[in-house]
Protein backbone atom coordinates (compact mmCIF):
# COMPACT_ATOMS: atom_id res chain seq x y z
CA UNK A 1 0.00 0.00 0.00
CA UNK A 2 1.05 3.34 -0.92
CA UNK A 3 0.26 6.12 1.66
CA UNK A 4 -1.13 9.56 0.23
CA UNK A 5 0.21 11.82 3.46
CA UNK A 6 2.65 11.34 6.12
CA UNK A 7 1.77 12.22 9.38
CA UNK A 8 4.26 13.24 12.27
CA UNK A 9 5.25 11.54 15.90
CA UNK A 10 4.32 12.95 18.46
CA UNK A 11 4.69 12.36 22.43
CA UNK A 12 8.40 12.50 22.80
CA UNK A 13 9.72 14.97 24.96
CA UNK A 14 13.40 15.87 26.09
CA UNK A 15 14.67 15.15 29.42
CA UNK A 16 14.37 17.70 31.66
CA UNK A 17 17.84 19.71 32.36
CA UNK A 18 19.02 18.50 28.96
CA UNK A 19 21.11 20.37 26.80
CA UNK A 20 19.17 20.07 23.72
CA UNK A 21 15.68 18.88 23.07
CA UNK A 22 14.57 16.59 20.73
CA UNK A 23 12.59 17.73 17.50
CA UNK A 24 10.96 15.22 15.90
CA UNK A 25 11.31 17.11 12.49
CA UNK A 26 15.43 16.66 12.72
CA UNK A 27 15.32 12.72 13.71
CA UNK A 28 16.62 10.63 10.72
CA UNK A 29 17.59 7.23 12.09
CA UNK A 30 15.63 4.89 14.62
CA UNK A 31 17.17 1.60 16.33
CA UNK A 32 15.86 -0.69 18.61
CA UNK A 33 18.50 -2.27 20.48
CA UNK A 34 17.41 -4.53 24.06
CA UNK A 35 13.88 -3.44 23.55
CA UNK A 36 14.80 0.66 23.66
CA UNK A 37 14.33 2.86 20.86
CA UNK A 38 17.21 5.39 19.89
CA UNK A 39 16.74 7.86 17.55
CA UNK A 40 19.32 9.82 15.94
CA UNK A 41 19.31 13.29 14.83
CA UNK A 42 20.86 15.29 11.60
CA UNK A 43 24.12 16.20 11.71
CA UNK A 44 24.20 15.44 15.89
CA UNK A 45 26.88 13.63 17.88
CA UNK A 46 24.74 12.41 20.49
CA UNK A 47 21.51 10.10 20.23
CA UNK A 48 18.57 9.97 22.35
CA UNK A 49 17.25 6.95 23.97
CA UNK A 50 13.41 5.93 25.61
CA UNK A 51 12.52 3.26 28.56
CA UNK A 52 12.75 -0.01 27.61
CA UNK A 53 9.12 -0.81 25.89
CA UNK A 54 8.63 3.04 25.57
CA UNK A 55 7.08 4.32 22.57
CA UNK A 56 7.13 7.83 23.88
CA UNK A 57 7.52 9.83 27.20
CA UNK A 58 10.79 11.27 28.31
CA UNK A 59 14.15 10.69 26.12
CA UNK A 60 17.30 10.68 27.72
CA UNK A 61 20.42 12.11 25.45
CA UNK A 62 23.57 10.17 25.40
CA UNK A 63 27.06 11.74 23.87
CA UNK A 64 29.22 9.66 21.63
CA UNK A 65 31.25 11.96 20.20
CA UNK A 66 33.69 12.01 23.04
CA UNK A 67 34.67 8.89 21.90
CA UNK A 68 35.30 9.77 17.91
CA UNK A 69 38.80 10.38 17.21
CA UNK A 70 38.83 10.80 13.60
CA UNK A 71 35.55 13.49 14.56
CA UNK A 72 32.30 13.82 12.61
CA UNK A 73 28.94 14.09 13.62
CA UNK A 74 27.16 10.42 15.15
CA UNK A 75 26.14 8.56 11.25
CA UNK A 76 23.68 5.64 12.93
CA UNK A 77 23.47 2.65 15.93
CA UNK A 78 23.23 -0.62 14.48
CA UNK A 79 22.84 -3.55 16.30
CA UNK A 80 25.91 -6.84 16.43
CA UNK A 81 25.36 -10.26 17.95
CA UNK A 82 28.57 -11.49 19.26
CA UNK A 83 29.65 -14.28 21.70
CA UNK A 84 32.24 -12.36 23.57
CA UNK A 85 32.45 -16.17 25.97
CA UNK A 86 29.35 -15.54 28.03
CA UNK A 87 27.24 -16.44 25.86
CA UNK A 88 25.41 -14.19 23.18
CA UNK A 89 24.76 -10.76 22.96
CA UNK A 90 23.86 -7.86 21.43
CA UNK A 91 26.24 -4.73 21.22
CA UNK A 92 25.21 -1.90 20.05
CA UNK A 93 27.98 -0.38 17.78
CA UNK A 94 27.98 3.64 17.05
CA UNK A 95 29.72 4.85 14.10
CA UNK A 96 31.14 7.96 13.25
CA UNK A 97 31.23 10.55 10.25
CA UNK A 98 34.81 10.35 10.15
CA UNK A 99 35.26 6.25 10.17
CA UNK A 100 35.50 5.64 14.29
CA UNK A 101 33.67 2.13 14.93
CA UNK A 102 32.43 2.00 18.70
CA UNK A 103 30.80 -1.27 20.23
CA UNK A 104 28.99 -0.34 23.04
CA UNK A 105 27.49 -3.56 25.64
CA UNK A 106 25.21 -3.20 28.47
CA UNK A 107 21.57 -2.94 29.55
CA UNK A 108 20.87 0.69 30.72
CA UNK A 109 22.99 3.47 29.19
CA UNK A 110 22.56 5.23 32.36
CA UNK A 111 24.63 2.80 34.27
CA UNK A 112 28.64 3.27 33.78
CA UNK A 113 29.12 0.41 35.96
CA UNK A 114 26.94 -1.90 33.44
CA UNK A 115 27.36 0.26 30.39
CA UNK A 116 30.70 0.75 28.29
CA UNK A 117 32.67 0.57 25.40
CA UNK A 118 33.87 -2.35 24.15
CA UNK A 119 36.85 -0.70 21.61
CA UNK A 120 37.56 1.69 19.09
CA UNK A 121 38.13 0.60 15.46
CA UNK A 122 38.45 2.71 12.58
CA UNK A 123 37.32 2.14 8.70
CA UNK A 124 37.58 4.94 6.74
CA UNK A 125 35.21 8.02 6.11
CA UNK A 126 31.76 6.54 5.26
CA UNK A 127 29.61 8.47 2.58
CA UNK A 128 26.30 10.20 3.06
CA UNK A 129 23.63 8.88 4.57
CA UNK A 130 22.58 6.90 7.83
CA UNK A 131 22.37 3.18 6.24
CA UNK A 132 25.39 2.07 5.25
CA UNK A 133 25.31 -0.84 8.02
CA UNK A 134 23.17 -3.58 8.50
CA UNK A 135 23.21 -7.09 10.09
CA UNK A 136 23.00 -10.56 8.29
CA UNK A 137 23.44 -14.01 10.66
CA UNK A 138 24.98 -12.39 13.34
CA UNK A 139 27.82 -10.49 11.29
CA UNK A 140 27.29 -6.53 11.00
CA UNK A 141 28.21 -5.51 7.66
CA UNK A 142 29.91 -1.94 7.10
CA UNK A 143 30.38 0.63 4.10
CA UNK A 144 33.20 3.40 4.07
CA UNK A 145 35.47 5.08 1.24
CA UNK A 146 37.40 1.72 1.69
CA UNK A 147 34.64 -0.88 0.58
CA UNK A 148 33.29 -3.36 2.74
CA UNK A 149 34.00 -4.60 5.73
CA UNK A 150 32.62 -6.76 8.84
CA UNK A 151 33.38 -6.30 12.72
CA UNK A 152 34.61 -9.55 12.42
CA UNK A 153 37.66 -8.70 10.39
CA UNK A 154 37.83 -5.34 12.67
CA UNK A 155 38.40 -7.92 15.42
CA UNK A 156 41.33 -9.80 13.92
CA UNK A 157 43.00 -6.31 12.67
CA UNK A 158 41.48 -6.67 9.24
CA UNK A 159 40.57 -4.22 6.53
CA UNK A 160 38.90 -4.17 3.23
CA UNK A 161 42.22 -3.60 1.19
CA UNK A 162 43.75 -7.00 2.69
CA UNK A 163 44.43 -9.37 -0.06
CA UNK A 164 45.48 -11.70 2.43
CA UNK A 165 42.52 -11.95 4.36
CA UNK A 166 38.68 -13.39 3.27
CA UNK A 167 37.32 -9.80 3.37
CA UNK A 168 34.35 -9.94 1.53
CA UNK A 169 34.46 -6.24 -0.09
CA UNK A 170 38.29 -7.19 -1.05
CA UNK A 171 37.22 -7.55 -4.75
CA UNK A 172 34.83 -4.80 -5.48
CA UNK A 173 36.90 -2.09 -3.51
CA UNK A 174 39.09 -0.80 -6.25
CA UNK A 175 35.86 -0.25 -7.63
CA UNK A 176 34.05 0.95 -5.47
CA UNK A 177 36.50 3.67 -4.39
CA UNK A 178 36.32 5.10 -7.48
CA UNK A 179 32.50 5.88 -7.04
CA UNK A 180 33.41 7.46 -3.22
CA UNK A 181 35.98 9.58 -4.83
CA UNK A 182 32.93 11.28 -7.01
CA UNK A 183 29.90 10.51 -4.86
CA UNK A 184 30.78 10.50 -1.51
CA UNK A 185 28.58 13.07 -0.44
CA UNK A 186 25.95 12.74 -2.78
CA UNK A 187 22.55 11.40 -1.56
CA UNK A 188 22.01 7.61 -1.94
CA UNK A 189 24.13 5.18 -0.62
CA UNK A 190 22.48 2.18 1.59
CA UNK A 191 23.89 -1.38 2.67
CA UNK A 192 21.23 -3.75 2.28
CA UNK A 193 20.40 -7.13 2.26
CA UNK A 194 17.93 -8.94 0.20
CA UNK A 195 16.85 -11.90 1.81
CA UNK A 196 14.80 -13.69 -0.90
CA UNK A 197 17.38 -13.80 -2.84
CA UNK A 198 20.36 -14.02 -0.21
CA UNK A 199 22.47 -10.96 -1.82
CA UNK A 200 24.04 -7.87 -0.22
CA UNK A 201 23.60 -4.94 -2.25
CA UNK A 202 25.56 -1.81 -2.15
CA UNK A 203 22.90 0.74 -3.54
CA UNK A 204 24.68 3.76 -5.11
CA UNK A 205 23.97 7.83 -6.14
CA UNK A 206 22.18 8.35 -9.11
CA UNK A 207 25.92 8.98 -11.87
CA UNK A 208 26.52 12.50 -13.49
CA UNK A 209 25.36 10.43 -16.81
CA UNK A 210 21.77 9.96 -14.90
CA UNK A 211 22.58 6.06 -15.03
CA UNK A 212 22.67 3.54 -11.94
CA UNK A 213 24.90 1.00 -10.28
CA UNK A 214 24.32 -0.96 -7.88
CA UNK A 215 27.01 -4.03 -6.49
CA UNK A 216 25.37 -6.87 -5.43
CA UNK A 217 27.24 -9.59 -3.50
CA UNK A 218 26.15 -13.61 -3.54
CA UNK A 219 26.26 -15.52 -0.02
CA UNK A 220 25.94 -18.44 -1.92
CA UNK A 221 28.85 -18.11 -4.68
CA UNK A 222 30.83 -15.71 -2.96
CA UNK A 223 30.66 -13.30 -5.67
CA UNK A 224 30.30 -9.66 -6.66
CA UNK A 225 28.68 -8.54 -9.72
CA UNK A 226 27.00 -5.20 -10.60
CA UNK A 227 23.23 -4.49 -11.54
CA UNK A 228 22.84 -1.74 -14.19
CA UNK A 229 20.20 -0.04 -15.67
CA UNK A 230 18.14 -0.15 -12.40
CA UNK A 231 16.65 3.10 -11.53
CA UNK A 232 17.05 2.68 -7.81
CA UNK A 233 16.41 5.83 -5.88
CA UNK A 234 15.53 4.77 -2.70
CA UNK A 235 14.95 0.57 -1.56
CA UNK A 236 13.59 -1.84 0.73
CA UNK A 237 12.75 -5.40 1.66
CA UNK A 238 8.93 -5.75 2.36
CA UNK A 239 7.07 -9.26 2.67
CA UNK A 240 10.49 -11.27 1.70
CA UNK A 241 10.91 -9.03 -1.73
CA UNK A 242 13.23 -6.12 -2.61
CA UNK A 243 10.84 -2.85 -2.97
CA UNK A 244 12.47 -0.01 -5.13
CA UNK A 245 11.47 3.93 -5.42
CA UNK A 246 12.23 5.37 -8.90
CA UNK A 247 12.84 9.06 -9.68
CA UNK A 248 9.58 9.51 -11.18
CA UNK A 249 7.39 8.42 -8.38
CA UNK A 250 6.89 4.72 -9.20
CA UNK A 251 7.14 1.60 -6.74
CA UNK A 252 8.73 -1.63 -8.23
CA UNK A 253 8.49 -4.99 -7.01
CA UNK A 254 11.76 -7.51 -7.54
CA UNK A 255 9.67 -10.51 -7.56
CA UNK A 256 9.68 -11.81 -11.85
CA UNK A 257 12.44 -13.01 -13.94
CA UNK A 258 11.45 -10.20 -16.47
CA UNK A 259 11.64 -6.77 -16.71
CA UNK A 260 8.83 -4.01 -16.93
CA UNK A 261 5.85 -6.52 -16.18
CA UNK A 262 3.11 -4.25 -15.27
CA UNK A 263 0.47 -5.05 -12.42
CA UNK A 264 -1.54 -7.29 -14.82
CA UNK A 265 1.25 -9.13 -16.41
CA UNK A 266 0.37 -8.73 -19.83
CA UNK A 267 3.90 -6.62 -21.06
CA UNK A 268 7.38 -7.80 -20.05
CA UNK A 269 10.92 -7.65 -21.52
CA UNK A 270 13.89 -9.38 -21.32
CA UNK A 271 17.11 -8.91 -18.30
CA UNK A 272 20.09 -8.31 -20.51
CA UNK A 273 23.16 -9.24 -18.86
CA UNK A 274 26.63 -9.32 -19.31
CA UNK A 275 29.97 -11.73 -18.17
CA UNK A 276 33.66 -11.38 -18.00
CA UNK A 277 35.60 -13.89 -16.94
CA UNK A 278 39.03 -14.11 -15.08
CA UNK A 279 41.96 -14.22 -17.70
CA UNK A 280 43.97 -17.30 -18.06
CA UNK A 281 47.05 -18.07 -19.83
CA UNK A 282 46.19 -21.71 -20.24
CA UNK A 283 48.89 -23.32 -18.76
CA UNK A 284 51.73 -21.34 -20.87
CA UNK A 285 52.49 -18.64 -19.77
CA UNK A 286 54.47 -16.12 -22.48
CA UNK A 287 53.36 -17.70 -25.19
CA UNK A 288 50.17 -16.62 -27.71
CA UNK A 289 46.86 -18.04 -27.96
CA UNK A 290 44.40 -17.80 -30.16
CA UNK A 291 41.25 -18.43 -29.57
CA UNK A 292 39.25 -20.55 -32.45
CA UNK A 293 35.92 -21.35 -30.80
CA UNK A 294 33.36 -20.22 -27.36
CA UNK A 295 30.84 -22.78 -26.11
CA UNK A 296 28.77 -21.64 -23.34
CA UNK A 297 26.24 -24.11 -21.47
CA UNK A 298 23.34 -22.98 -19.87
CA UNK A 299 20.80 -24.34 -17.62
CA UNK A 300 17.35 -22.65 -17.79
CA UNK A 301 13.36 -23.32 -18.51
CA UNK A 302 13.56 -20.57 -22.05
CA UNK A 303 16.95 -20.79 -24.22
CA UNK A 304 19.01 -17.19 -23.36
CA UNK A 305 19.92 -15.38 -26.90
CA UNK A 306 23.61 -14.48 -26.32
CA UNK A 307 26.66 -13.38 -28.13
CA UNK A 308 30.56 -14.01 -26.81
CA UNK A 309 33.99 -12.60 -27.39
CA UNK A 310 37.16 -13.37 -27.10
CA UNK A 311 39.11 -10.95 -24.68
CA UNK A 312 42.75 -11.00 -24.77
CA UNK A 313 45.89 -9.55 -22.50
CA UNK A 314 43.40 -8.04 -19.31
CA UNK A 315 41.88 -5.28 -21.89
CA UNK A 316 38.62 -4.88 -20.67
CA UNK A 317 37.51 -2.19 -23.17
CA UNK A 318 36.44 -4.60 -26.46
CA UNK A 319 32.81 -3.57 -27.36
CA UNK A 320 30.64 -6.93 -27.33
CA UNK A 321 28.23 -7.44 -29.94
CA UNK A 322 24.48 -7.27 -29.24
CA UNK A 323 22.83 -10.15 -28.65
CA UNK A 324 19.05 -10.63 -30.44
CA UNK A 325 16.15 -10.56 -27.34
CA UNK A 326 15.18 -13.67 -26.13
CA UNK A 327 11.32 -15.20 -26.65
CA UNK A 328 9.08 -15.77 -23.79
CA UNK A 329 7.55 -18.45 -25.94
CA UNK A 330 11.04 -19.89 -26.54
CA UNK A 331 11.53 -21.48 -30.31
CA UNK A 332 8.82 -20.94 -32.96
CA UNK A 333 6.83 -24.04 -33.71
CA UNK A 334 7.25 -24.49 -37.54
CA UNK A 335 10.47 -22.79 -37.49
CA UNK A 336 13.25 -24.57 -35.03
CA UNK A 337 14.55 -28.02 -36.11
CA UNK A 338 13.33 -30.47 -33.87
CA UNK A 339 15.73 -32.38 -31.11
CA UNK A 340 17.24 -29.04 -31.38
CA UNK A 341 15.06 -25.93 -30.42
CA UNK A 342 14.20 -25.63 -26.94
CA UNK A 343 10.47 -24.74 -26.11
CA UNK A 344 9.33 -23.00 -22.86
CA UNK A 345 9.70 -25.39 -20.34
CA UNK A 346 8.78 -25.80 -16.28
CA UNK A 347 12.28 -27.76 -15.53
CA UNK A 348 15.36 -25.96 -16.61
CA UNK A 349 17.17 -27.64 -19.48
CA UNK A 350 20.50 -27.47 -20.76
CA UNK A 351 21.10 -25.58 -24.00
CA UNK A 352 24.42 -24.58 -25.56
CA UNK A 353 25.70 -22.77 -28.68
CA UNK A 354 29.17 -22.60 -30.43
CA UNK A 355 30.56 -19.51 -31.69
CA UNK A 356 33.60 -18.20 -33.34
CA UNK A 357 36.14 -16.25 -31.98
CA UNK A 358 39.17 -14.41 -33.11
CA UNK A 359 42.34 -12.19 -31.82
CA UNK A 360 45.71 -13.69 -30.35
CA UNK A 361 47.11 -12.75 -26.90
CA UNK A 362 49.06 -14.20 -23.99
CA UNK A 363 45.92 -14.21 -21.82
CA UNK A 364 42.27 -15.32 -22.67
CA UNK A 365 38.87 -14.17 -21.14
CA UNK A 366 35.81 -14.87 -22.51
CA UNK A 367 32.91 -12.14 -22.60
CA UNK A 368 29.03 -12.84 -22.79
CA UNK A 369 26.61 -10.72 -23.66
CA UNK A 370 22.45 -12.15 -23.15
CA UNK A 371 19.55 -11.54 -22.41
CA UNK A 372 16.84 -14.40 -20.09
CA UNK A 373 13.01 -14.00 -19.80
CA UNK A 374 14.08 -16.76 -16.80
CA UNK A 375 16.29 -17.51 -14.33
CA UNK A 376 19.16 -18.75 -16.10
CA UNK A 377 22.28 -20.29 -15.12
CA UNK A 378 25.63 -20.85 -16.49
CA UNK A 379 27.22 -23.88 -15.87
CA UNK A 380 30.48 -23.90 -17.87
CA UNK A 381 32.46 -22.36 -20.93
CA UNK A 382 34.30 -24.68 -23.44
CA UNK A 383 37.08 -22.82 -25.34
CA UNK A 384 39.04 -24.20 -28.21
CA UNK A 385 42.85 -22.50 -28.41
CA UNK A 386 45.56 -23.67 -30.53
CA UNK A 387 49.25 -22.18 -28.81
CA UNK A 388 51.88 -20.15 -30.88
CA UNK A 389 55.39 -18.69 -30.43
CA UNK A 390 56.27 -16.50 -27.53
CA UNK A 391 57.22 -13.47 -30.10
Amino acid sequence: PVLDTWAQATGITAKAGSINTVTISEINYIVQHKLRLWFITKNANHAWYLPIRASQGEATEFFFAQKFKHGGSLVGLYNWTVDGGNGRDDNLVAIGRGGDVIPWTGEDPADDMTWSSTGTFFIGTVPRGNRIATEYGGELFMLSTLGVITMSDLLKGGNPNDPFRDNIGYRTARLLRQDMDQYQFVHGWSLDFITSTGQLMIQTPQRIDDSYRQYVYNLSTSGWGLWRDVPMLCSETWDGKLMVGTKDGRVLRMDVNADEVDIAGSTQTAITWFLLTSYLDMGQPGHFKRCAFIRPNFLSNIKPQFSTTAYYDYRTNIPLPESAGSSPEGDLWDVGLWDQAMWASDQPLPSSRTQGASGIGRTIAVGLNGSSYEDTFLASIDVMWNTGGML
